[in-house]
């Protein structure tokens, strides 16, 4: 069995008044998923 790469890029619409608080999210968002095995 071979695996293939899969790329997944979500899309996230911002409801108004609360980009700000989704800017500061962004960054755990990524600290705690930089840590997954097997990222690229």
């Amino acid at each position: 069995m071979t695996t293939s790469p899969v790329s997944i890029h979500p899309y996230f619409k911002a409801h108004p008044g609360t980009l700000g608080q989704i800017k500061t999210l962004l960054p755990r968002f990524v600290e705690r998923t930089s840590s997954e095995p097997k990222k690229l």
